[in-house]
C-alpha cells in the first residue's frame, strides 16, 4: 500500500435554500467548496448534482449566469457549503503558498467526484471532466457535518449528504469509504 500523505478533515455547513439563505446563517468566506443538492425532473430521490470550489465567495460563484443557468434543472435544490477544518488551506486568494492550496481544493473535489461518478445510481451531472480519472495520488477525507449557523455539530448525517462517506479514502486505484463514525468514549463529562 502507498504512503498516503493528503489528509483532510472538510467541515460540511448546511442546508442552505438559497444563497440569501446562505447570507443570513454564515459568512463563506472561509469556504471553499460547495455542494448543490436535488433532483432532475426525471428523477424521485434527491441526491447530490454538483460539487465544486471557488477562490471567489461562494455566493458570488453560485449567482454567476452561467452557473445559475445549470442549476435551473435541478428541482427541489438545496446548498451545502465546506472548509478545511485546517483554516490556513481556504483562502484560495492569497499570494503565499496560492497553488498548494489550490492543488488541495482541486485534489478533495476530484476525490469526491470520482468517487460519487462511480455509483451507479449517479446521473452524470457532476463535474465532467473529473469523473473521468481518478486523483494522481494517496488521499484520505474525514467529512465532519455542522448545523447550518456553524454552532454546534450534527451527529447524524443529514440525508442529501449521504452519498459522502464520512471517511473515503483512495489508495493505489482502490476508494475505500466508512460510514457511520460515532462516540465511543467520552471523557469531556
Amino acid at each position: 500500500m502507498s504512503e498516503i500523505k493528503e489528509t483532510y478533515v472538510i467541515e460540511w455547513i448546511g442546508p442552505y435554500d438559497s444563497t440569501d439563505d446562505m447570507k443570513k446563517h454564515i459568512d463563506t468566506s472561509d469556504c471553499t467548496f460547495y455542494v448543490i443538492t436535488g433532483r432532475m425532473k426525471y428523477q424521485d430521490d434527491i441526491g447530490i448534482k454538483y460539487i465544486g470550489i471557488s477562490k471567489r465567495p461562494l455566493i458570488e460563484r453560485l449567482n454567476d449566469p452561467d452557473h445559475k443557468e445549470k442549476q435551473k434543472k435541478i428541482l427541489e435544490k438545496q446548498f451545502w457549503v465546506g472548509r478545511f477544518s485546517v483554516s490556513a488551506f481556504n483562502n484560495l486568494k492569497t499570494e503565499s503558498c496560492k497553488k498548494r492550496r489550490r492543488a488541495r481544493a482541486e485534489l478533495v473535489e476530484h476525490l469526491l467526484v470520482r468517487y460519487l461518478s462511480l455509483q451507479n445510481d449517479y446521473y452524470h451531472y457532476l463535474n465532467e471532466k473529473k469523473t473521468q480519472s481518478n486523483p494522481e495520488c494517496s488521499i484520505v477525507i474525514i467529512s465532519k457535518g455542522n448545523s447550518k449557523s456553524f454552532d454546534k455539530e450534527r451527529y447524524n448525517k443529514p440525508f442529501t449528504l449521504k452519498d459522502i462517506p464520512d471517511v473515503l479514502m483512495y489508495v493505489d486505484g482502490k476508494f475505500f469509504a466508512a460510514d457511520k463514525l460515532q462516540i465511543k468514549f467520552d471523557t469531556t463529562e
